[in-house]
């Protein structure tokens, strides 16, 4: 198969995700700590009462509410809230049929259709809530204000101020005064103008791949927008898909989770309906949470947080609240110029002294040189230079596929020798096409039927055995619909490989070829799938270690 979404020309976004995803595991791994440590407090003040003969399941007492101090404890009693609230999860342990009666849900059925608009404009969407956005002008502001834009700036004043009191013979320092303002603004406008076109674009990407979650709902599965999915919802996830909200596994064959982005951890885990750590919302296997990936196999579960109520929106909002860390290019050049400017400074007021007592000059003659001698010091090209050179470098950069959203970041750069990206929605669209079949020990290319017609000399032969079993097995190993009705097929211009499908990319690319030779319906139909024990499907779905898909019909 082929990853046709694939677009050489889509760019690399440099810098944020890993700074983003060590975030998230750091205030992950400071809410757990935090858990752990509430949790060992209670468990100690418990023996203590039962080692005085007190009841150890009594309440403890509410501590009286102490407004914060300052910013960082600001941020403590914000995390403390946030661990209490994780820590007071309750629906991984309730019975299901509790949980089902709370959120108003059936698990055969899931929610009607009228109940879960009404919640959802009740609730509002599942998506984590965007940053207030920063004006252009404030952002603008902004570059032309930093420590060493100021600094030019004082030197531009003082130039001015030079040619003010007394104008012969100090036209230079008045034009070079306008110099400098000049360059602060031109370097303000490119550095402005980098960030600008790099947010716009990222803004662009956030739309290319509409995210679609297949969910239970009037007892039949549709697939609807994952913004619009809400508490309550009964929802399938499969292979390669990311999971659309906090849920809890109702049912699961070999899900495996990847909680990376979240926790850090490395291995899949595996998911499944069994509540296996009542106390510990983060170790129990039904509870699959937010953003993370399935790695392999498939699961159904009831979602029980959305937006940011989720464990991840609660996480990132803790995370995002600590503040933008400067880059190492900022502090070093925030370093040189607090370095000049005591230079500048000593050096100045110095000379003017010596300039005052020592040769005994007029005062006005001692200000402008203590004046003169502060504006030598101001290396007024060193801005330009550097702004320039970064610009000029992340052009280059662009011109081989990379985004550098903040300047800045062009100089960290230079020490990278490879950028690590996910590959699905950031280098492909996550479509797929079948190009080519391998059987008899023969690869042939797969042209499709529906786009070269009927008079297209084809590579296989529909009626080869071999490619009938080839049909056969795919279709029943794969359990991708179309997602149409059937005004919508009877439609003019109606095309089957441009059709939305329910299911991965692959199966999709599968069911796109095989559905003009023959309605995938009719193929499954042929075959009955057998039964375990437990009453399921003999099905075993795809996963990265075996490499196959398995399903076993009665003949």
């Amino acid at each position: 198969m082929n990853n046709k979404g694939y677009s050489p020309n889509a760019p690399a976004a440099a810098g944020d995700r890993t700074r983003t995803n060590s975030s998230l595991a750091v205030a992950f791994e400071e809410l757990r700590g935090r858990m752990n440590t509430k949790k060992m407090a209670e468990e100690s003040r418990r023996e203590t009462r039962k080692s005085k003969g007190l009841d150890p399941n009594a309440p403890k007492p509410k501590e009286p509410h102490k407004p914060p101090k300052d910013e960082r404890d600001k941020q403590n009693q914000k995390a403390d809230d946030k661990a209490n609230q994780i820590q007071g999860m309750d629906e991984h342990r309730i019975p299901l049929e509790e949980l089902c009666y709370r959120f108003g849900t059936s698990i055969e059925n899931g929610l009607t259709t009228e109940a879960a608009i009404k919640r959802n404009m009740e609730e509002g969407d599942n998506k984590l809530p965007e940053k207030k956005r920063t004006p252009g002008w404030i952002k603008f502001l902004i570059e032309i204000t930093n420590w060493f834009s100021i600094m030019l700036w004082v030197g531009s004043i003082l130039c001015i101020v030079t040619y003010g009191i007394q104008p012969t013979g100090n036209l230079p320092n008045l034009y070079l005064g306008f110099i400098l303002i000049f360059v602060i603004l031109l370097t303000g406008t490119i550095t402005y103008m980098q960030s600008a076109k790099s947010e716009a674009l990222m803004e662009g990407f956030k739309n290319m791949l509409p995210s679609a979650s297949k969910v239970l709902r009037d007892g039949k599965i549709t697939q609807i927008a994952a913004e619009k999915l809400v508490r309550g919802d009964i929802v399938e996830v499969i292979s390669g898909e990311k999971v659309p909200a906090d849920i809890r596994i109702i049912s699961s064959i070999e899900m495996k989770v990847d909680n990376s982005a979240l926790t850090g951890e490395v291995e899949p885990l595996l998911r499944s309906p069994e509540c296996t750590h009542p106390e510990e919302p983060f170790e129990t296997k039904n509870l699959a949470f937010f953003g993370t990936l399935c790695k392999e196999g498939r699961g159904r579960g009831i979602v029980i947080g959305i937006a940011e109520k989720t464990v991840l929106g609660q996480i990132a909002d803790l995370a995002s609240s600590g503040g933008q860390q400067k880059s190492p290019l900022r502090v070093e050049l925030d370093r040189f110029v607090l370095l000049i400017t005591i230079i500048a400074l000593v050096l100045g007021v110095g000379f003017f002294f010596l300039a005052y007592f020592v040769v005994k000059y007029p005062i006005l003659q001692c200000l402008i040189f203590g004046i003169g001698i502060l504006v030598a010091n101001v290396p007024e090209g060193l801005l330009g230079c550097i702004t320039i050179s970064l610009a000029i470098t992340a052009q280059r950069l662009a011109d081989k596929q990379v985004l550098v959203k903040n300047l800045e970041a062009v100089e960290t750069l230079g020490s990278t020798s490879c950028i690590c990206s996910d590959k699905t929605g950031t280098l492909t669209q996550n479509k797929m096409t079948v190009e080519n079949l391998w059987y008899d020990g023969e690869i042939r290319r797969a042209d499709n039927k529906e786009n070269k017609g009927p008079n297209f000399e084809y590579a296989y032969e529909v009626d080869d055995p071999s490619f009938r079993t080839l049909h056969d097995c795919a279709m029943i190993c794969s359990e991708a619909k179309f997602d149409i009705s059937e005004e919508q097929r009877k439609s003019p211009g109606f095309k089957y490989t441009l059709a939305p499908v329910i299911g991965d990319a692959s199966e999709t690319a599968l069911v796109k070829f095989y559905q003009p030779i023959e309605e995938i319906s009719v193929t499954r139909a042929k075959y009955k799938i057998a039964k375990c024990k437990d009453g399921s499907d003999a099905k075993m779905p795809f996963n990265s270690t075996n490499k196959y898909a398995l399903s076993i019909v009665s003949q």
